[in-house]
């Protein structure tokens, strides 16, 4: 019940970041803040599916609510560590470009390989699961 809580108050915290958006967006007008809403929106419907599952879950049986609860732990796990490692490449970068240590094509370059890194680390690891699951 704590994992619901925690995704229906983040669904508030999302709902007002959008609706400030919204507003600076009509005041001055400019594309990052229309990226900005379109990701807002993205993370909107994400967690609403995750509110969803969290509810249908709740009604299981105390044996298939651990079940599930494992197979949440193991996707989460690669997850959390390719997400993190992706973060983590991407802020020193930016760090880097924004004191000029670097041209803005050496941050792009640095920028597709972390993702290309990150994308093929999460499939690998998506797809080890999946085998030792079944």
């Amino acid at each position: 019940m704590t994992r619901l809580r925690i995704l229906q108050a983040f669904e508030v915290v999302l709902v007002l970041a959008l609706l400030f958006g919204i507003v600076e967006e009509f005041r001055d007008p400019q594309w990052p803040g229309v990226v900005g809403i379109a990701v807002n929106l993205l993370w909107q419907y994400v967690t609403l599916l995750a509110i969803r599952r969290q509810k249908s879950i709740a009604q299981l049986t105390p044996h298939e609510q651990t079940t599930v609860m494992n197979q949440q732990r193991a996707i989460l796990k690669p997850l959390f560590i390719g997400g993190f490692s992706l973060f983590a490449v991407l802020m020193i970068s930016v760090g880097l470009f924004l004191s000029h240590a670097y041209s803005i094509r050496t941050f792009a370059f640095v920028v597709v390989i972390a993702s290309a890194l990150a994308f093929s680390f999460l499939l690998f690891s998506f797809t080890r699961l999946r085998k030792r699951q079944g």
